[in-house]
């Protein structure tokens, strides 16, 4: 689970839940992490104080995160969803990025199964 913490160094504009030097960059290709990212809520002021929803969701598509938490407001969860779907029915890079996304998210839910199952 990723925070909205912002490490200058590493990205002096963008916290970490929608870096794409910190979750992509540090977590998938320094650290090789293949596993599912998932945000905090993302109507936390630490994020939504300094970003739109729609930057968010950009942001986060781009940056590589899988699965976005937006627990508060109707109003917001339709911004992100409405969002995201432009992005899918664009059809560029980005939408390929959630494709991964729900690959990962797939097999995530399958190898849970699995171990349920077998236990």
């Amino acid at each position: 689970m990723t925070g909205h913490l912002l490490f200058p160094a590493i990205d002096p504009i963008y916290p970490a839940t929608i870096s794409k030097k910190i979750l992509t960059g540090i977590l998938r290709d320094t650290f090789g992490f293949q596993g599912v990212i998932i945000s905090d809520d993302l109507e936390m002021k630490g994020i939504s104080n300094n970003f739109s929803m729609e930057e968010i969701a950009l942001k986060a598509v781009e940056a590589g995160l899988d699965i976005f938490l937006c627990c508060h407001t109707i109003a917001e969860q339709k911004k992100l969803v409405t969002t995201l779907r432009k992005i899918v029915e664009n059809g560029d890079e980005k939408r390929e990025t959630i494709g991964v996304s729900i690959e990962r998210i797939q097999k995530l839910k399958k190898n849970l199964l699995s171990s349920h199952i077998t236990s």
